[in-house]
């Protein structure tokens, strides 16, 4: 295939716990290579790889790279014995090709414009709420998105095609669409009187929620399951057989458990996270302003004791239908390979 750049690069964390921002950065890689462009995640550590979700996902490592990411971030100027470690880092660490891209997730947004300044750049944008982090109101800001070397900025939904667009008008910005695995997530009706959430994002109010309902004893024969550091098959065992899914999204640049929750055929009860107002549907899903405690609650005791297990099943059905209409795989590959072209030709 006919490519300006040899090489693409994924920067990705090494995260331990399971984290729909990585899934999404290696399922990105994989289409890329799947339709003849040379793609790999970069990770730090070598040997490490996410093993949480099935993949076959190609992976180089660099120690160099991601310690020199670090002291940018951090900006910290590395004494004599820092010197000599990343020398060694260096030594045995990959040499980025210099026609390639780097794509880069919008934490590392301070560094983007002093790291290997003879590249391009791409920010793969997952969380607008996310842009400035790292940057303290009491320096001056180094604008990665309208940096020399940045030639564009990947989002994943509308809300965050409208913050980047706002914040940065001349930037170029470009929407995908995240894709649903249907093979793994997928409506079904064996469903159980059973509620399921996530305690990793907003643990307080979580913590609220869960105790008040178990405290008004309201909710008779239902049971509480927590997803937390599970495999992506597990999870999709628990919603599948879940009536309901309670959303903790917390100022998110797309949201992945809801969608991944409602593509099961969950009904949905809880935050937006900004991102959630475009799949929050009335007819399948009830949203609950964030911090709202006992409206959250009150809403799930209502839902519980006044809709039958069939129209719970009808909303699921609905909402499955939904999500898997418009965040698939096919549209999300549709997505990154068009934008791949307009790249080309620029």
């Amino acid at each position: 295939m006919n490519n300006k750049y040899k090489k693409i690069y994924v920067v990705c964390p090494d995260n331990r716990k399971p984290s729909g921002g990585v899934k999404q950065l290696y399922r990105m890689v994989d289409i890329l290579n799947d339709n003849g462009y040379n793609a790999v995640i970069l990770h730090n550590k070598k040997q490490y790889k996410a093993n949480w979700f099935k993949n076959n996902t190609k992976v180089e490592f660099s120690n160099y790279f991601f310690k020199t990411l670090k002291n940018l971030l951090n900006n910290k100027n590395p004494n004599f014995f820092s010197k000599i470690k990343l020398l060694c880092y260096q030594k045995t660490s990959i040499k980025l090709d210099p026609q390639s891209v780097i794509i880069l997730p919008e934490i590392y947004g301070p560094a983007v414009n002093n790291i290997e300044t003879d590249i391009d750049k791409i920010i793969f944008n997952q969380n607008c709420y996310y842009t400035f982090r790292n940057n303290p109101t009491d320096h001056n800001y180094n604008n990665p998105y309208e940096g020399e070397k940045t030639v564009a900025t990947i989002v994943a939904s509308e809300d965050a095609f409208d913050y980047i667009n706002y914040v940065f008008p001349k930037v170029a910005v470009y929407k995908i669409r995240l894709g649903i695995d249907s093979s793994i997530f997928h409506f079904s009706e064996n469903k159980k009187k059973q509620i399921a959430y996530m305690p990793r994002k907003l643990g307080e109010d979580v913590e609220q929620v869960i105790n008040i309902l178990k405290i008004r004893n309201n909710i008779n024969g239902w049971t509480f399951v927590e997803i937390d550091n599970l495999e992506e098959t597990q999870v999709a065992q628990i919603l599948k057989e879940s009536f309901i899914f309670l959303s903790f999204n917390h100022r998110e640049g797309f949201g992945l458990p809801p969608v991944e929750a409602m593509a099961s055929g969950c009904v949905v009860i809880g935050y937006e996270g900004g991102a959630g107002k475009e799949y929050f549907k009335d007819e399948f899903s009830f949203p609950i302003a964030e911090g709202d405690i006992i409206n959250y609650v009150k809403k799930i005791e209502n839902i519980i004791n006044n809709l039958s297990e069939k129209q719970l099943l009808q909303k699921g059905k609905l909402a499955s239908e939904f999500v898997l209409n418009n965040y698939n795989v096919e549209n999300e590959r549709a997505d990154i390979l068009s934008i791949w072209k307009l790249f080309l030709n620029n």
